[in-house]
């Protein structure tokens, strides 16, 4: 009994219910982790476990369903085949919107994802670096052109002071953040900063000296001290009053801010790009993996509600249906319980106010055949009882009643035999008794309510006098139901009242010899 309703409550709606909503709360988390690149690796493969899993539960719970189904089926159980149909068509009606929009969202998905990667973006992307490039190089060239201008004011200073003054006047003008000189192996000659406090400049590191031993001029972009992105423009610079070997002229420029956002994203849509490109493959599986798995979990909860909603709709109908079979097998008692309200409620309340009044029918015709059994045995037995014959015939003047006694008045031995015959048949059996049923068939005949009269047979025992007396029965045929016959052998009686009255003559005349008188008078 604990196990039976520990299955009911497994594979009851309640379970299924709870189930798909942890499988919906997975499947949104889920596809949560597909959108999240940072979250992928983490949450992807543990949330489609427990999808699979979840999704395996309800396949069992479907096809445990489906084969409960098949089974009573076989067994042909009331209702199991309507429950199937609608099972089938309710599938069937999920199953085909449920493909189309399958294939129509796979369509727009991969279409979606493709059109991520379109030509036209990639060249825009090309173009967009192209142009970051070119406007970075008009920047750098611009700013090359901007410091040789100094370099002649430079070469023809006389001494460190008047450096030091053209290097903050470079500065000032042009809005670097620092410029100095240093030779080419690294020693500094002079400086000047925007910062007051700083008393070494930032110093060129190998690549400046390496490309100046080959070139004269050396630009690039870097990352400053706080993080914002500058300039380092070098130049050798010829110097007569320290010497013949040029010096390094450096200038650190500070990128514009609008230009360095633009140049940032740029490169961060570049990168978001090229890693789009890569997750090209897995984002495309995951998002179809996840639409199937929803449309998968969808057909399967369809497939389960039309499983549970055909058992409920059937429900009642099957009811009714075995309710219709008892009555047929002769329980004119059954009673359905009415659970609702509806159209199905009212058909099961019908019901047994039919059955109500089949069996209140049942009970008015077992009292009233019970009543006709005891009349008919009230009757038979003063029939039996009676010392007169009987004989009764319907409408049709066959013979539908009679007693012993007038079987043995008419000297019929088998008369039961001949139940059921007209007057004509039984004047053909029995035709010495053919006058005495002609004159039964001639009084019915002239429709008279009641007739009496003696009947004189002759039979095997001789003459036989009957005193006949008939009564029409009553019906509504203009001649009535029938008729019945009583009649008495009355031969003894009329010899007896003979006999007597021979007797008394005699007596009469034995006194009239015995008087002698009487002759002479």
């Amino acid at each position: 009994m604990a196990a039976q309703t520990l299955k009911n409550i497994i594979t009851g709606p309640a379970s299924a219910l709870i189930l798909s909503l942890i499988l919906l709360a997975a499947l949104l988390l889920l596809s949560i982790a597909a959108q999240n690149s940072a979250q992928l690796s983490e949450l992807y493969a543990p949330l489609l476990v427990i999808n699979l899993v979840g999704i395996f539960i309800l396949l069992v719970l479907n096809l445990s369903s489906i084969y409960k189904l098949i089974k009573q089926v076989r067994a042909k159980v009331i209702g199991s085949r309507l429950t199937l149909r609608m099972v089938g068509m309710f599938t069937l009606l999920a199953f085909l919107p449920l493909s189309v929009v399958y294939y129509i969202s796979i369509q727009f998905l991969s279409h979606g994802i493709d059109s991520w990667f379109d030509v036209r973006i990639e060249q825009a992307m090309s173009d967009a670096t192209l142009l970051g490039q070119v406007s970075l190089k008009s920047l750098k060239e611009g700013q090359i052109d901007t410091l040789k201008r100094y370099v002649p004011d430079i070469e023809e200073a006389t001494d460190s002071l008047e450096i030091i003054s053209l290097l903050d006047r470079i500065r000032r003008d042009e809005g670097y953040n620092e410029t100095a000189m240093f030779t080419q192996r690294g020693r500094i000659l002079a400086s000047s900063s925007m910062q007051p406090g700083t008393l070494l400049p930032s110093q060129p590191d190998e690549r400046v000296f390496t490309a100046l031993s080959t070139q004269s001029v050396y630009v690039d972009q870097e990352t400053g001290i706080d993080g914002g992105e500058i300039l380092r423009i070098a130049i050798l610079v010829p110097s007569k009053s320290m010497g013949m070997t040029p010096n390094i002229l450096q200038a650190i420029k500070p990128i514009p801010l609008r230009f360095a956002n633009l140049e940032s994203s740029i490169n961060a849509a570049i990168g978001e790009y090229d890693r789009l490109l890569y997750l090209r493959g897995p984002i495309k599986f995951g998002f179809i993996m996840t639409l199937s798995l929803v449309s998968l979990m969808t057909l399967l909860l369809a497939v389960w509600t039309a499983t549970f909603s055909a058992r409920r709709l059937a429900s009642p109908l099957r009811e009714l249906a075995e309710g219709t079979q008892a009555v047929a097998d002769g329980n004119y008692n059954t009673q359905l319980p009415v659970t609702s309200n509806d159209e199905f409620g009212i058909l099961l309340k019908s019901f047994n106010r039919m059955t109500q009044q089949i069996s209140k029918a049942r009970e008015n015709a077992q009292h009233s055949q019970t009543r006709l059994v005891e009349q008919h045995t009230y009757l038979e037995t003063i029939l039996k009882h009676l010392s007169s014959g009987v004989l009764s015939f319907d409408a049709n003047r066959r013979l539908r009643a009679h007693n012993s006694r007038a079987g043995e008045i008419l000297d019929i031995e088998k008369l039961n035999e001949l139940y059921d015959q007209d007057l004509h048949s039984l004047a053909l059996t029995l035709p010495s008794l053919k006058d005495f049923f002609a004159i039964l068939d001639e009084t019915m005949s002239s429709n008279q309510p009641e007739w009496n009269e003696e009947v004189v047979l002759f039979s095997s025992h001789g003459k036989q006098v009957l005193f006949c007396r008939g009564t029409r029965l009553p019906g509504k045929l203009p001649g009535g139901s029938g008729y019945v016959f009583v009649f008495d052998d009355i031969t003894g009686m009329l010899q007896a009242q003979r006999d007597a009255a021979w007797g008394e003559v005699a007596r009469r005349l034995a006194h009239e010899i015995k008087n002698p008188l009487t002759p002479i008078q």
